[in-house]
């Protein structure tokens, strides 16, 4: 088994070698968000990410971890919709196989549709309950799941430095539209309440 290589996920995004991003705009109430239709991809293969990665990625592209109520959003604005792929639990998760693996699955059910798609992972969202030591994921809504809604409800077992196959990493740009003007999604934020606007202990990243 190969481990994911973080800090190289990093440096390729830096390096612009990660594949384009085709963005997809979404409403969401008086906003209109600019999203990643799919998770990111390097050499046509989503890649999977700790939460620290994923603010890393989130600082290089102008982009912000989601929220929970964000994801829901964009899933429900999907024109592919996908099932979660689940692979089975084990050490083998965190590995450059499994996430592989994840990935033409993945695709496999997209079937070269284009537009919106979800779900392509999981996501590691924003949360009040954020430290240096916690992280929280999201995501894998199917109508399957033991609560016939969610995979992932609002989780908070993992650390930042957590990576298993499932967790991807789709952008949501900073950049938004707030009753057709453009705006600051972390400005929308902070108007809703929000006060952690970002994985702590991570520093920030410049392009």
């Amino acid at each position: 088994m190969t481990p994911i290589d973080q800090a190289a996920i990093v440096a390729r995004v830096r390096s612009g070698e990660h594949c384009p991003i085709r963005w997809a705009r979404v409403p969401w109430g008086r906003v209109v968000l600019h999203v990643g239709e799919d998770a990111l991809a390097i050499g046509g293969v989503r890649q999977c990410v700790t939460a620290t990665t994923a603010q890393q990625l989130a600082d290089l592209l102008g982009c912000t971890l989601p929220t929970p109520e964000i994801v829901d959003t964009i899933h429900a604005a999907a024109v592919v919709r996908l099932r979660p792929c689940i692979q089975a639990p084990g050490p083998e998760m965190a590995s450059v196989e499994a996430m592989e693996r994840h990935s033409r699955e993945v695709a496999a059910q997209i079937a070269g549709r284009t537009g919106l798609a979800s779900t392509v992972g999981k996501e590691w969202v924003l949360s009040s309950r954020l430290s240096p030591s916690v992280a929280a994921n999201y995501g894998w809504p199917d109508t399957r799941a033991p609560n016939g809604r969610m995979w992932q409800t609002l989780g908070h077992r993992h650390g930042p430095t957590h990576v298993d196959y499932s967790q991807t990493f789709r952008p949501v740009a900073r950049a938004c539209l707030l009753d057709g003007a453009p705006a600051d999604l972390h400005d929308v934020l902070r108007a809703r309440g929000f006060t952690i606007l970002r994985q702590p202990g991570v520093p920030e990243l410049e392009a």
